[in-house]
């Protein structure tokens, strides 16, 4: 029995050993940045982070005095949990430099007290399956649907969204784009739809909807959340649309629920649409699918907006290393 129990121990460390990095985030991750200032404007030559931060957009802005180093749409990225910046305040990013003349890590705590962070605004597409099969659930599933979108435009002044309604692949309606001022019209939209149709066209809804991301001029996050009960059967080469899906940059959530309609094929239909295990979330009945939309919407707003703010030192090359503490999302 000690023999076998020593043997099953230098298993497991021997699988530890060799796992590269771990399931999830710690309780920091790194952003780094690369950064230079030869004439009157700074800029980024660079910028990338650890495995578990995505980054949508990084560049400087110049004032008098002050190069304002902006990272936006920084998200905390896992395949099992899902997890945001810390918001105790006692618990602060740390940002260091190094550069050639001083090659050794240095906090620069005297910008970094006066850099800001904050929530980035988010610009969103919900496809909603309107099929006759969820008739049955059609009211809840709007409310649901309404308090997802405030979740989204109470964000920031500037976010938005927009809806996609479909069934068959001839109908697909989309609206416009609203914010917090006009967010009511949209809830109309939402409260008045009662075009339902016997057939799923999931993947041409899914591209309307990332075609509505790519066409609008925003500079913020964006992201895309499809609701479906089931797989597509109604979409014209299906095959060439899943590929056209998987390998769109734009950030995607599919909430999936369970019911007559949901079976193997169609979970499987509906996974293949995202990369990550964390992005297909099941509803196992209508009233999980509440608590489900609202896990998304807390998700798709936990994406940040860091300000760093640097003297106008002129400097060939400086290495920015932004240490952030983060922690799970409570659900």
């Amino acid at each position: 029995m000690i023999k076998k129990s020593i043997a099953v121990l230098s298993v497991v460390m021997l699988l530890a050993s060799c796992v590269k990095w771990p399931l999830w985030p710690g309780k920091h991750e790194y952003i780094y940045v690369d950064y230079t200032k030869t004439g009157n404007v700074g800029s980024i030559i660079n910028y990338f982070s650890s495995k578990f931060v995505s980054i949508d957009t990084a560049y400087v802005v110049s004032t008098a005095d002050t190069s304002k180093i902006v990272i936006d749409g920084i998200r905390i990225n896992s395949k099992w949990k899902n997890f945001s910046l810390v918001s105790d305040e006692q618990k602060k990013i740390k940002i260091e430099e190094r550069t050639a003349e001083t090659p050794k890590w240095r906090e620069q705590s005297e910008f970094s007290n006066v850099s800001t962070i904050g929530r980035s605004k988010v610009a969103c597409v919900l496809v909603l399956d309107m099929s006759t099969s969820v008739k049955d659930n059609i009211e809840q599933i709007k409310e649901y649907a309404k308090t997802f979108i405030d979740v989204i435009v109470q964000t920031s002044s500037d976010s938005k969204i927009a809806v996609v309604f479909f069934s068959g692949k001839q109908n697909i309606v989309e609206t416009d784009f609203y914010g917090s001022t006009t967010i009511n019209t949209l809830k109309s939209l939402i409260n008045n739809f009662n075009d339902l149709h016997d057939r799923t066209a999931l993947y041409d809804a899914t591209i309307k909807g990332i075609s509505k991301l790519k066409n609008l001029s925003f500079n913020g996050a964006k992201s895309l959340v499809v609701f479906s009960d089931g797989g597509d059967n109604d979409s014209d080469f299906p095959t060439q649309k899943i590929e056209q899906i998987q390998n769109d940059e734009i950030n995607k959530t599919i909430i999936a629920l369970k019911g007559s309609d949901y079976d193997r094929i169609a979970k499987n239909s509906s996974k293949s649409l995202v990369k990550e295990k964390s992005d297909f979330i099941v509803a196992k009945n209508i009233d999980d699918l509440d608590k489900v939309f609202k896990h998304v919407a807390s998700q798709l707003t936990s994406v940040y907006r860091l300000v760093y703010n640097k003297s106008q030192q002129l400097t060939p090359y400086t290495e920015i290393r932004i240490n952030i503490p983060i922690e799970k999302i409570k659900d």
